[in-house]
């Protein structure tokens, strides 16, 4: 329930503000790479991820040759989510993933220290763990989030 809701705001997240840069362009690169076969280092390629910037986020590619200085193993991290034809879904995939990820790492972080608190305070750092990844990454998110 918790991941369901997760993906229903991040979805929502994504629908109504622009962003995930880097993970557009991955996304793309991947994209293309696995749905048209063509190199993620092509100018076809570059071309796909400079037109998505201008007419779906209405702005310029941060760095249009990022995926061409990348070794293209790390497209591996990015192959799940490139069969997904909708870009804010795949986001919304994408972050729930990463929000899964962070909540499981928590908690082997807890079991690893053998610390296993009462439901209420296990709430509480994870409520505190999220606030400060927040925090650290995004004080635009924090705002969002409550507003």
């Amino acid at each position: 329930m918790l991941i369901g809701g997760a993906f229903l705001g991040f979805y929502r997240y994504s629908t109504h503000n622009s962003g995930g840069n880097i993970f557009a362009q991955y996304y793309l690169a991947t994209r293309t790479f696995l749905v048209d076969g063509t190199s993620p280092y092509s100018d076809q390629t570059q071309g796909v991820i400079e037109e998505f910037f201008q007419i779906f986020l209405n702005q310029q590619a941060p760095d249009p040759h990022a995926t061409s200085l990348s070794p293209i193993y790390t497209l591996i991290l990015f192959f799940p989510f490139a069969p997904i034809k909708y870009f804010n879904l795949s986001r919304a995939v994408w972050l729930t993933v990463q929000f899964a990820l962070f909540i499981i790492s928590i908690i082997l972080v807890l079991n690893t220290l053998k610390w296993h608190p009462n439901l209420k305070l296990f709430v509480l750092v994870i409520i505190l763990s999220l606030a400060w990844q927040v925090t650290i990454q995004s004080d635009r998110l924090f705002v969002v989030i409550f507003k």
